[in-house]
C-alpha cells in the first residue's frame, strides 16, 4: 500500500439525512476497495477511506456534484483537523487600564 492514511481518506457531504448509506457506500465503491466507511449520516457528512491515493482521487474526481437521494454530493480530500489551541492574546491589562483613563481631574 504505501500511501499517506489522509491520501486515501474522502470526505462527502451533502448527503441528505434520509439517504440510504449502503447505496452510498455501493456507489463509491465503482472507485475501489473501501477500507472503511462511518454508516452513521447523523449531520449529512461521512468519510470514506480508500486502498490507495489513487482510488481516493478517482472517487473525488467521480463523486464531486453527483446526484444522490435528491442532492448534488461535495466530495473531497479529507485532512487531518490542526486541534492546536488558539495563540494567547497576552496580558490585557495595560490595556483595560488605558481603556479605564489614570483617574484624576486636574
Amino acid at each position: 500500500m504505501g500511501d499517506n492514511i489522509m491520501e486515501c481518506k474522502v470526505f462527502v457531504g451533502n448527503i441528505p439525512l434520509n439517504a440510504n448509506m449502503e447505496e452510498l457506500k455501493t456507489m463509491f465503491a465503482e472507485y475501489g476497495k473501501i477500507v472503511s466507511i462511518n454508516m452513521k449520516n447523523q449531520k449529512g457528512f461521512t468519510f470514506i477511506q480508500y486502498e490507495s491515493a489513487e482510488n481516493a482521487k478517482k472517487a473525488i474526481a467521480g463523486g464531486q456534484d453527483r446526484e444522490f437521494s435528491g442532492a448534488n454530493l461535495n466530495v473531497k480530500q479529507a485532512f487531518k483537523k490542526d486541534i492546536t489551541l488558539m495563540p494567547p492574546q497576552g496580558d490585557r491589562s495595560e490595556e483595560n487600564l488605558e481603556a479605564q483613563g489614570g483617574g484624576g481631574g486636574d
